[in-house]
This record gives structure tokens, C-alpha cells and sequence, in this order.
């Protein structure tokens, strides 16, 4: 990041805006851990070949994919449900329980 960009940053305060490689607009998050934290997430990170940016940001992607793949999975079995379920009259079924 340039001198510009980093001033530029400051006077935003909250959200960074720069480019990746791709030319893309990519902003920033931060995010509030304690020191043990955060030793143990940039210790996980760099064992695994990662960078905590990529980590974070690739862990945080993967739970909402598989939190909406979840929501469908629930859709997709009301929805069966729905056209194996009988409907009844209430008058029939007041009848078959006797009142």
C-alpha cells in the first residue's frame, strides 16, 4: 500500500478500500480477539501455509455456504413431505373422532 492509500484509509477510519491482483475493489474487517487469540489463530494460519486474511476469510465463506447449503437441504425435505402428506375435511375428521 502507498503512502496515498494508507492516508486515504485513516480518513475513511472503518472500511479500507484497495484492489487485489485481479483489479477487484476488496475491503477491510476487523475484528476484536484477545492476544491468546490471536497467537492461536496466526499460529493455526501459518502452520497451514496461510495467511490469517485468507484463513479468516476462507473459514467465515465456507460456514455460510454450508449454513445455506443447510437451509436447502431443510426445503428440500418439507418439501417431500408436503406431497406425501393427506388432507382431510374437518367434518371427517370430526367424525373419526367421534364428536
Amino acid at each position: 500500500m502507498s503512502k496515498g492509500e494508507i492516508e486515504k484509509c485513516r480518513a475513511i477510519k472503518y472500511t479500507c478500500i484497495t484492489s487485489n491482483t485481479k483489479g477487484e475493489f476488496m475491503s477491510t474487517i476487523s475484528l476484536r480477539v484477545t492476544e491468546e487469540e490471536a497467537r492461536l489463530i496466526k499460529g493455526y494460519a501459518s502452520a497451514n501455509g496461510l495467511n490469517v486474511s485468507t484463513f479468516i476469510r476462507d473459514l467465515t465463506l465456507d460456514k455460510i455456504e454450508e449454513d445455506f447449503k443447510l437451509d436447502e437441504e431443510r426445503i428440500l425435505k418439507a418439501s417431500k413431505r408436503i406431497g406425501k402428506e393427506k388432507s382431510h375435511e374437518h367434518t371427517d375428521v370430526w367424525k373419526r373422532l367421534g364428536v
